[in-house]
């Protein structure tokens, strides 16, 4: 087998460095998929439930074991808020499957077509979680895990 030359081995490497780049490049796009809401955002690594770490920003390792991300808004009003959240549900096209109210948060509990899986609740497959306390917004694919 011929050794590479100089140039070769330089493009060769390019090559490499560029399917990487682009690998990360879709891995960051399925990671973020709530990407279109502004907001303090927080990602779930390791695990699929509450007992899953979180994290304001993402090691270059942690982003093949996100499992799921949180966005949160502050609205001017409770009104605003409630309002986000009915933008929420029609932005993602999602059903919503059944709604609580626990400790004063009112949460929606959808499923949208194009942000995964999602989780088992109540017996139906939630992908879609959305809370609003007060004049404040959380939007969780699959769920919102952690306090809110």
């Amino acid at each position: 087998m011929q050794a590479f030359k100089g140039k070769q081995f330089f493009a060769l490497c390019a090559a490499c460095l560029v399917g990487l780049i682009a690998a990360l490049s879709v891995r960051l796009g399925c990671v973020c998929r709530l990407r279109e809401i502004d907001g303090r955002r927080t990602f779930y690594v390791y695990a699929p439930s509450s007992k899953a770490c979180v994290r304001t920003s993402l090691s270059i390792n942690e982003i093949f074991f996100v499992t799921g991300e949180c966005v949160e808004k502050e609205c001017s009003s409770v009104a605003v808020a409630k309002e986000y959240a009915k933008d929420i549900v029609n932005k993602y096209r999602a059903v919503v499957l059944f709604e609580e109210e626990v400790d004063g948060i009112k949460s929606l509990y959808a499923y949208a077509e194009g942000l995964g899986n999602g989780v088992t609740v109540y017996g139906k497959r939630v992908n879609l979680h959305i809370a609003v306390k007060n004049n404040r917004c959380a939007v969780g694919t699959p769920m919102i895990f952690g306090g809110y």
